[in-house]
């Protein structure tokens, strides 16, 4: 019977480490815990397994935790969890054909540099899925530069002057159209246009383009557009925007606006009068439409999409998202896509 007793009990133990350890891989906080622990231990010993192993924790949970701040304003799909694998056994050229990257890591020194290199490198990895060599490359660094440095300032100036220092400088450096355009980010950022709206629809237009030679070799002049357009609409607020300015046609998707704005529509919860905007872009051939919300009005926003995907069966809510600045310009924003369903 003790016997018995003790096989059970060393069955659980092992159940319980074997489960703890595996939520501290994927849970960036309890992983952070398992950083605190391993580091010490890795800097009095100088372990090599240990070493690695506290490498690992530490850069995966500290990047994971800013990177995972910003998942819910990315478009669907770009953000997931950074993983670190150590390449063992492998030649000079495996390693160095594979498509990734490689990164230079301070291994338990220089945390903050090597937060800023990883998530760098993360976002450059995440950014514009199955179009990255579609979207003009200027277009393409600007966006992960200009995240990157937010991302960074999101958590502390030291960072961000950090970033600036080891990521930022040498890429305007080495690109002088980097710059002008991460200006015209800030602004679009300003109003949450820029992750809300710009992002998606170069995405969604990069991707269209791919396999079409006359978009693809003009998805240059095609970005300048849509940030075009979404400037002077963002500029015309608050005041009455031209009926011309909420929408926009373009060589591959046909978007339009919706703003969440008037007080009395808020106030009376009057729903039906964004459902019918909604119909009316069905009737102007509009293949996808943003509606965006201030904080305040976060919950009647929620309503209105929701209202809208169970009224207007010709559009589907693609995604709902938080963002940093509402059009208004201020903290917070909430926004959503809906996507015409096939014709």
């Amino acid at each position: 019977m003790t016997h018995y007793v003790w096989a059970w009990a060393g069955f659980i133990i092992f159940a319980i480490l074997f489960v703890g350890n595996y939520l501290m891989d994927v849970i960036p906080k309890l992983q952070q815990f398992k950083a605190k622990v391993l580091v010490p231990l890795a800097k009095r010993y100088r372990h090599g397994r240990r070493v690695k192993a506290a490498i690992k924790a530490d850069i995966e949970s500290t990047t994971n935790i800013a990177i995972l701040s910003f998942g819910d304003e990315l478009p669907r799909g770009w953000i997931n969890k950074m993983k670190i694998d150590w390449v063992e056994n492998e030649s000079r050229d495996d390693f160095f054909n594979d498509g990734d990257m490689v990164l230079r890591l301070r291994p338990l020194d220089d945390q903050d540099g090597n937060l800023v290199r990883a998530s760098h490198a993360f976002l450059q990895k995440a950014f514009f899925p199955r179009a990255k060599n579609v979207v003009p490359k200027e277009h393409r660094e600007a966006a992960v530069l200009f995240t990157g440095r937010k991302l960074m300032a999101h958590r502390n100036e030291h960072l961000e002057n950090l970033y600036e220092d080891i990521v930022l400088e040498p890429a305007i450096r080495s690109n002088d159209r980097i710059l002008p355009i991460m200006d015209r980010y800030s602004t679009l950022d300003s109003k949450g246009f820029f992750m809300g709206a710009f992002l998606r629809e170069v995405q969604a237009v990069a991707i269209g383009a791919r396999f079409n030679s006359t978009v693809r070799g003009r998805m240059r002049e095609e970005a300048s557009a849509l940030l075009d357009h979404m400037e002077d609409f963002i500029s015309r607020l608050p005041k009455r925007i031209p009926a011309d300015l909420w929408s926009r046609r373009g060589p591959i998707t046909n978007y339009a606006f919706l703003l969440v704005a008037r007080p009395e529509n808020v106030a009376t919860q009057n729903v039906d009068i964004f459902v019918t905007h909604a119909r009316d872009a069905v009737s102007n051939d509009v293949d996808r439409l943003y509606v965006f919300g201030a904080e305040e009005n976060r919950s009647f926003a929620a309503r209105v999409v929701d209202a809208i995907g169970k009224q207007v069966p010709e559009f589907q809510i693609a995604e709902k998202f938080s963002l940093t600045h509402d059009y208004r310009g201020q903290a917070g924003g909430y926004a959503a896509l809906l996507v015409r369903s096939e014709k």
